[in-house]
């Protein structure tokens, strides 16, 4: 198979414009068809056919992406995720509401999240040995943490507005117990 086979089978990759050749477009498109039809294409092959990208962008087009979850741990994950969404969102009036409710709103983005990532590490995730599925995860985890981060400081912020919370000692100041100097 020679490059002029490749191209004479697929004419859009053809292109003598300078506006194709400036911006990379046939580049990018030459990459994602080989990819689509022919993930087994040489390295060679597709130097040939798209000259002037780097090895890292070739090396990142034939890395197939796979899920870090599959079967009902996939469905899991994403159903957790998805719920953690909407009851982030259903949190907002919670928290305005009665004090009790938005002190045990808090209580439970406070203490759920930490639960769930002890768990998806200890019982679901199962690719220990695996260093990218492992840096995978952690990302992950690290994504979720920021969310989950942001949503205890716009709900403590929430409470703190709504509820008018201050501190006790500002409200009632606690009497000294030293006793007063005796007058003269």
């Amino acid at each position: 198979m020679s490059l002029g086979y490749h191209l004479r089978d697929r004419p859009y990759l053809r292109s003598d414009t300078r506006k194709d050749r400036s911006n990379g477009k046939r580049e990018r498109r030459a990459v994602a068809i080989l990819k689509r039809e022919k993930p087994e294409a040489s390295l060679d092959l597709l130097k040939d056919l798209v000259s002037g990208l780097e090895q890292a962008d070739i090396d990142a087009a034939l890395t197939p992406v796979t899920s870090l979850y599959c079967g009902w741990r996939k469905k899991l994950v994403i159903g957790l995720g998805v719920a953690a969404v909407v009851f982030a969102i259903a949190s907002i009036p919670l928290v305005q509401g009665n004090r009790k409710v938005a002190f045990g709103t808090y209580a439970f983005w406070a203490i759920a999240p930490p639960a769930w990532f002890f768990v998806e590490w200890a019982w679901i995730f199962e690719s220990y040995g695996d260093p990218d599925r492992t840096a995978q995860f952690k990302t992950s985890v690290e994504l979720a943490q920021k969310f989950w981060a942001g949503v205890l400081v716009m709900l403590g912020v929430l409470i703190v507005l709504s509820q008018g919370v201050k501190p006790e000692f500002a409200t009632n100041p606690q009497p000294t117990t030293e006793a007063a100097p005796a007058p003269r």
